[in-house]
């Protein structure tokens, strides 16, 4: 891939023995987990650190984004290898930007074509502007955010791509040719989302797979 690669890292688990992980995804969403993150920058572990507070007013969302910015930098500032992501999906998780009470709300009308693609477009490029700019403001490693497959995201504001990737193909060097296309910025790219819903079928619906509860039996 283009660009400098990730940082990778190996680790002892709590047995004593060589972990496969290298990197300690932490999405706090309501104050950074200090402890957990501490403890795998500690392990030698890379700390990927993602604010995620959904359906709370703008004002409390980028509050929180600072936090976690600043929390992320004194790791920074002590060795640890951290990147910073200042959130996911936008369009999805912070009011305003498609119309909906909650996220399952602008799930539904997202779905339904209920929103103007244009305004839509317009509230999240300046929200993700704002976002990045205070990120910068509080943490001086690599940042990054977590959008969608089909995002429109000006990624000149970030040092790393960050995709949420739910596609299905029956043919890995199918994976190879799509995620290809989001190398053309010259950056590393980070998978930030992927797998599926344990029944079958799931992988075919794709970022879907979970919309199969019935919400109106309240089940």
């Amino acid at each position: 891939r283009d660009g400098d690669p990730l940082p990778r890292h190996r680790a002892p688990d709590r047995r004593g023995g060589e972990s496969l992980a290298d990197t300690l995804p932490n999405s706090p969403r309501r104050r950074p987990r200090s402890a957990t993150a501490a403890e795998a920058a500690e392990r030698g572990l890379h700390v990927w650190l993602q604010p995620t507070l959904a359906d709370a007013p703008e004002r409390d969302i980028l509050e929180h984004m600072a936090e976690c910015g600043r929390f992320a930098e004194r790791l920074r500032r002590q060795g640890a290898s951290v990147d910073f992501s200042v959130g996911c999906e936008f369009w999805l998780f912070v009011p305003g930007i498609v119309p909906g009470e909650t996220v399952l709300d602008r799930v539904r009308n997202m779905l339904d074509g209920d929103f103007d693609p244009v305004r839509m477009q317009r509230r999240l490029d300046a929200f993700t502007a704002k976002a990045a700019a205070l990120g910068r403001s509080v943490f001086r490693g690599r940042l990054s955010y977590a959008a969608a497959q089909d995002d429109k995201v000006d990624w000149r504001l970030f040092d790393v791509v960050g995709i949420d990737y739910y596609s299905y193909h029956r043919h890995h060097a199918d994976y190879v040719r799509e995620l290809r296309r989001y190398l053309r910025w010259g950056k590393p790219l980070a998978i930030t989302e992927f797998g599926t819903c344990a029944y079958v079928g799931a992988p075919e619906a794709g970022g879907m797979a979970w919309n199969v509860v019935d919400y109106g039996k309240g089940e």
